[in-house]
């Protein structure tokens, strides 16, 4: 029998809930971003131990209004608004091993969300209508209807677990087992949050408390979402 803490199988580095304690995954997080800040600030930190560089386009900022956890959160509600992380190394490989996405985020209209998108084109996780893709620019790995409301924070998780892959909304799965057609290979060193320039797809709203973990599939079945800002250990 495996070793447990906190709902999280120590052997089998697959975990069942949201850890809001300290993480004992901490070590394979390759990006986190809080969004705290002064409001209207465009420094945004990321609180992995990758220190990725964050850099702002369109009018991205920090808001203090619009806020899930902490202080702060990413607003990005113009057209071409959105902040890239880099320089830290690979966060994830879309089509390799097992890794966490996952992260709050609203929009002003519940249509039409663009969360993350990596290297430009080789990953993305976008809202065309109701439906959420996921893609890597030659394939479209999976579509499913989700309406999440307007203004209105929802937590969304994507997980590869073996090849496998598990989309979630606020816990729940939307959409699992999906193993065909796979996503590229290729290692994601740079990462767009809140837009995908190729397909002029942008969030239009906020995003709060965001994080990858690669090599580890937190959760495979469904869960409670977090209930505090994920922790910097």
């Amino acid at each position: 029998m495996g070793l447990s803490m906190n709902g999280v199988n120590l052997t089998g580095r697959t975990s069942m809930s949201a850890v809001t304690g300290n993480d004992p995954y901490f070590s394979d997080v390759t990006l986190l971003l809080h969004c705290d800040g002064a409001d209207e600030s465009t420094s945004f930190v990321d609180s992995s131990l990758l220190n990725q560089t964050i850099t702002v386009s369109g009018g991205a900022e920090i808001d203090t209004t619009v806020v899930k956890y902490g202080t702060g959160s990413l607003k990005a509600t113009g057209a071409s608004s959105y902040i890239t992380a880099t320089g830290g190394g690979t966060m994830f490989n879309p089509g390799v091993g097992s890794w966490t996405l996952e992260g709050w985020a609203q929009n002003s209209t519940g249509l039409n969300a663009a969360l993350l998108s990596g290297n430009t084109n080789d990953f993305y996780l976008i809202q065309s209508g109701n439906a959420w893709i996921v893609g890597d620019g030659i394939n479209n790995n999976m579509v499913v209807g989700y309406n999440q409301s307007a203004a209105t924070w929802f937590f969304w998780t994507l997980v590869r677990n073996a090849g496998v892959f598990t989309l979630f909304f606020d816990g729940v799965v939307a959409l699992g087992g999906v193993s065909s057609p796979a996503l590229k290979n290729v290692n994601i060193t740079s990462l767009i949050i809140s837009g995908h320039p190729p397909t002029n797809s942008y969030n239009l709203g906020y995003m709060d408390d965001i994080r990858i973990t690669n090599g580890v599939a937190r959760y495979t079945a469904n869960f409670t979402p977090p209930a505090a800002a994920f922790p910097n250990s």
